[in-house]
């Protein structure tokens, strides 16, 4: 899109940053789903006018109507969120709008076999909520090079490492699954989401603490990416970890079924 513009725009109160929020990755959050805005055009020096927008729902709450087009689909959305609807007063498209009939999540089976290997995102997919994928194409694709490595040099093919790195690409799927599905039904509640977001900030936290560390003290690629198996996109292998989010998993299953308010949730946690 063009000529999209800024958040404060639909805003009653300042939010009293000392920035303006085009200033980087806006997500807007509701019940049901979440919308981006990534502008290309906030400095000066761009020769970009191009603003990235994207609109993610969950089909529970916001079921596929074919009879209407994309476009007119982001249009029905805006009318429900005025604030929102106001930054986007005067946008015009630049590109074919396009939108997904069915669900956008998938998970393979099975990761690696003879003679291939899949990396990231086309093993598995669940949501852009929490931007991991460059993480996630990274881990998949050192542990990938070390097995390919050490295989060249055993003269043997990648059957060793499947079920290790099977369960690495499925873990690190798991995860991001869990992050987003919890988000997203605590997306209906400010107070349920700024608690369960808590689980987030705290994991991604301890994810980069082992991440630094075990690259720090490896001396070499097969140090480094044994110890990489260890991680699954949160937490950092940290059993302590774990436990909080088997915890934090419950309350919000309660909290999911209709057993707990926000507020009996929040004295839970």
């Amino acid at each position: 899109m063009i000529n999209v513009g800024e958040v404060e725009d639909g805003m009653e109160l300042s939010h009293q940053l000392p920035w303006r929020m085009n200033q980087g990755t806006l997500h807007n959050l509701f019940d049901g789903g979440w919308s981006w805005v990534i502008p290309f055009n906030n400095h000066r020096n761009s020769k970009n006018n191009l603003v990235s927008v994207g609109l993610l729902l969950d089909p529970d709450k916001y079921s596929y109507n074919k009879n209407i087009s994309p476009e007119n689909e982001f249009q029905n959305f805006l009318t429900k969120f005025p604030s929102i609807q106001k930054q986007f007063a005067n946008y015009r498209t630049v590109m074919t709008w396009v939108n997904a009939p069915s669900a956008i999540q998938f998970k393979s089976t099975q990761s690696m076999g003879d003679r291939w290997a899949l990396l990231a995102s086309s093993n598995g997919f669940v949501d852009p909520l929490y931007s991991k994928g460059i993480y996630y194409s990274m881990v998949s694709v050192s542990i990938l090079a070390g097995n390919i490595i050490e295989a060249c040099q055993k003269n043997t093919n990648l059957e060793p490492y499947q079920k290790a790195y099977n369960k690495v690409m499925l873990d690190y799927v798991t995860s991001n699954d869990d992050l987003v599905y919890y988000s997203y039904k605590s997306f209906a509640s400010k107070k349920m989401y700024r608690l369960y977001s808590v689980i987030w900030l705290i994991g991604a936290y301890n994810e980069y603490l082992k991440l630094t560390t075990i690259r720090a003290f490896s001396s070499n690629y097969k140090q480094f990416n044994k110890k990489l198996l260890q991680l699954r996109m949160v937490g950092g292998g940290f059993k302590e970890f774990d436990t909080l989010e088997n915890k934090i998993h419950k309350i919000m299953d309660k909290y999911i079924g209709g057993e707990n308010s926000p507020e009996k949730s929040r004295a839970s946690f």
